[in-house]
């Protein structure tokens, strides 16, 4: 039984590249988070519609094809359901993404990763106590 407003340790990964998104569910899996993958961004606001409880964070590739990182952030932000749950870009690129708490370069430290993830699953639970 989930409890409504529990704090959650289940990720969301939105990556097109196979080995990458089952790399980084393999690794978030062994560190002690549950993980959803989603292929794509549409893929990925899909899977967020039918998640309970939501995640405590999502990491998502920027440049995917069907709907791409910013995309499915600003449809993320646009939602109330959704628009708390922090999340991180990553790309091979840098800069800001809108509506993104992070940016993670790419190619991933998996140290970093597990960091982020963390940092970003605490942002979730004062989130989710300021309602």
């Amino acid at each position: 039984m989930t409890i409504p407003g529990a704090p959650s340790n289940r990720i969301l990964i939105v990556e097109d590249v196979v080995e990458l998104r089952e790399a980084m569910a393999l690794y978030l899996r062994l560190v002690g988070y549950e993980v959803e993958t989603a292929v794509d961004g549409r893929d990925g606001l899909a899977k967020l519609e039918q998640c309970d409880p939501l995640p405590c964070a999502i990491l998502s590739n920027r440049d995917m094809p069907v709907m791409s990182g910013p995309e499915m952030i600003a449809a993320i932000r646009q939602n109330a359901k959704l628009a708390s749950i922090p999340i991180a870009v990553i790309s091979g690129s840098l800069g800001a993404v809108p509506g993104a708490n992070r940016v993670l370069r790419k190619p991933l430290d998996p140290e970093a990763l597990r960091h982020t993830v963390k940092e970003l699953c605490g942002e979730a639970d004062r989130n989710r106590s300021v309602r």
